[in-house]
């Protein structure tokens, strides 16, 4: 560990292991070579871009995920709102304004749970469908 934190000639030297001893020729090797210096800065700065365009990437898919998820999770809450109140799809597919197919799917799987309709379960069990 000693010599993960400080990779110094010192260090290598204290070492009972002659693993960490071949390790740090290598290091030593690598640091005396510019030409080897300047091949691992590139390495690295082409991984830290790639992990960072992977991250952004990730991070506006994780978003659009959430809110297609947030939008189902409000329309199934209306839905099961409306269901409480007695009306038919076709009545709340004229309120919500949303295509009968969609309203009646969500109606068919939140009937197994009136009247109290779990909506996380049902949004789920749409998600899975």
């Amino acid at each position: 560990m000693d010599y993960i934190n400080a990779s110094s000639d010192t260090v290598a030297e204290k070492a009972d292991s002659d693993k960490i001893k071949r390790i740090h020729e290598r290091v030593r090797t690598v640091r005396a070579s510019e030409k080897t210096g300047v091949k691992f800065m590139q390495w690295w700065e082409e991984k830290a871009y790639a992990r960072e365009e992977g991250w952004a990437e990730g991070h506006e898919e994780g978003l659009a995920a959430g809110r297609e998820e947030g939008e189902l999770s409000l329309l199934v809450q209306q839905v099961c709102q409306k269901l409480k109140k007695g009306l038919s799809p076709e009545t709340i597919s004229e309120h919500l304004e949303i295509d009968i197919k969609q309203i009646s799917l969500i109606c068919d799987i939140a009937k197994d749970y009136a009247p109290e309709y779990d909506i996380n379960i049902i949004i789920s069990k749409l998600l899975s469908k």
